[in-house]
Order: structure tokens, then sequence, then C-alpha cells
């Protein structure tokens, strides 16, 4: 402690102890001040100084900072406040992809007058109804609801593999022809409303349900063609055409696994596609389509045992005489 702060301090405890006036302090104090070094006063005043400028400098960052945050809060505000773009997916303008929401209540179903219409698919006769199609679907443990799409109306069903676990949803949409009016029989070369298009789990596909073909023409004079022991050519799996389920012999490799290797049954279109499966009636077992483009083909497969629908892609086929292969996926047929 410098010579001048300690006669200050003893000063003051003179004051407080009664020992001096104020006056006396103050006067006391004057003079010891006044006695202060001149180089002592300059450090202390340029002491100040400093302390005063640290203390600006302070207050301008601590100003800055809260300028900075109240620029952040703004553009934030703004940022929410503003209109964002608007993505309207495919599966959202389209009613077929689109599933139905969990829990939404069930559309009322079409009229009776509608749910009598014969189905036809492409140039394809199926000679059942639509409410055939739908009651047959219910009994195979199925969730059916109606959905209307302007003057016609979205079949769906949703259902879990029982192999697999998998849960899947299904829509048929359809298009009453013009001026269609019940018939006592689907007997027609075509029919009332047309199964325009087929969604399963929100993507299209053209193979039909093989566990529903049991349903095809129960409302026809025609037996049923779903019956193996049947000698009628059964509708094919494939939209838009009427080939017949045929004995023949198939092979079918998947990954170099082998899955059918020898006779099997298989129906074939106009255009050179075709599906072959294990089983007489073309369900419980595997089976496998080939979609033809020209010389170009795309294979499918239903996956698991039992599955009702040829979803896996086996990707791009080159065609080798009866086989359609690329690399360790193979689809073969000898008719």
């Amino acid at each position: 402690m410098s010579d001048h702060l300690e006669r200050l301090d003893r000063l003051g405890q003179l004051r407080a102890r009664g020992d001096i006036t104020d006056a006396e302090f103050e006067a006391q104090k004057a003079a010891i001040l006044a006695a202060e070094p001149a180089g002592r006063k300059r450090t202390g005043v340029i002491g100040a100084i400093v302390a005063a400028t640290v203390l600006v400098l302070v207050a301008g960052v601590y100003l800055l900072a809260r300028l900075h945050g109240t620029e952040d809060a703004l553009s934030e505000a703004s940022h929410q406040s503003a209109p964002q773009p608007t993505t309207i997916s495919r599966a959202a303008s389209d009613p077929a992809t689109t599933p139905k929401t969990e829990g939404a209540a069930d559309a009322a179903s079409p009229p009776s007058e509608y749910l009598r219409l014969c189905v036809f698919s492409g140039s394809t006769a199926t000679g059942m109804r639509l409410g055939t199609l739908s009651d047959f679907a219910a009994k195979l443990g199925r969730k059916v609801s109606w959905e209307p799409n302007g003057a016609d109306w979205i079949l769906r069903m949703s259902w879990r593999d029982q192999l697999s676990g998998v849960d899947h949803d299904e829509a048929f949409q359809f298009t009453r022809r013009a001026d269609a009016r019940p018939t006592a029989r689907c007997d027609g070369p075509l029919g009332d409303v047309s199964l325009d298009r087929m969604v399963l789990d929100s993507l299209e596909t053209k193979a039909f349900d093989p566990a529903l073909v049991p349903a095809f023409y129960k409302d026809s004079s025609t037996p049923n063609l779903s019956n193996p022991a049947s000698s009628t050519p059964a509708l094919a799996q494939t939209a838009g055409s009427a080939p017949a389920l045929k004995s023949g012999r198939c092979r079918l490799v998947v990954g170099g696994q082998s899955y059918i290797d020898g006779t099997c049954f298989f129906s074939l279109d106009k255009d050179g596609s075709f599906s072959i499966y294990d089983t007489p009636d073309g369900t419980g077992g595997y089976f496998a389509t080939l979609e033809r483009d020209g010389s170009s083909g795309a294979g499918y497969w239903n996956g698991s045992k039992g599955s009702t629908h040829a979803q896996d892609e086996l990707g791009a086929m080159s065609r080798d005489k009866a086989c359609w292969s690329n690399g360790s996926n193979q689809i073969c047929l000898w008719s």
C-alpha cells in the first residue's frame, strides 16, 4: 500500500473514533491529495481512462450480441411465417395409389345396380359381377371397402400375408361402360364395367391376384375356369389377354436357387408375355411372370411360397430360346 493511501486510511480511522471532526477530515484529506506526486496523478488518470474504455468496449459487445440475437429471431420468425412451397406427390393426387387412412370411416357401398355389373379387363370378360368379386375377397378374410371415384368406384382390400407377416393394400379401379345395365348372366363378349387399374401397395401391377381367380365365371353359364379339372381355358393372370392355363415344363431360378424345375402350369399372352406356376390353380406355391416388350422383357416373381402377388422384381431379361435370364435369375417355359 502507498504512503498516501496509508495516510488516508489512518485519517479515516481517526474520524471514525471521533478524534477529528468531519471538517478536519476533509481539510487533511485535501492536503494529502495535494501532496501526491504528479506522475502518480497522471497514472491514476490513465487508469481511469483505460477502465472507461474497457467498459465502453464491453457495453458495445453486449449491444452487438443483443442486436445479433434479435436479427436471428426476426429471421426465424420470417422463415416460419413465409409460405412454404407445396409438393404434391403422385400418390397424394391419385386415389388408386393412395392407401386408405387407418381408422377412416368406410364409404357407402355402390348402389346394388352397380354391384350387379359384369366385370371385364381389357378385352377379356371375367364372367363375374362386382359384388361377387368383393364378396369372394371378404370370404378370404380380407377387409373390403368401397370408395367413390367420380361416377365410379374403387374397390379396396387389405390383409396380412400369413406366410410372410407382411400387410398389403390393394385397389381395383373401375369405369362403367356407357349405358351399361345389369344382365341376367355375365356371358357377354365383354362386360358392363371395366377394370382399368390394379394397384398393390401403392404400385401399379398388371398381374391379377391369383387368390381371386376362383371368383371368375361364377356369374356365367360357363364353368368356373379356376377348377383344374375343367377343360375350359382359364382367364389369364395378366389383364388384357385370354390364354389357357396349360400344362408344360418350366424353370424358375432366382439368385442361383431353383424354385420350379419340371412340370408346371402356365398362361401365355398374345404379345408373348407369360406366367408360370407350380400348382394347377396357380395358388399356394411359387409363380413368376415374364412381361415381354418386343425383344426385351422384365421378370417378376412372388418371392415366397403362397404369396399372392408377383411384386418382387427380377430385372430386365434377355431371351435365349425358351429361357429369359439375366445372370443368376432365369424364367423358362417349354409348352
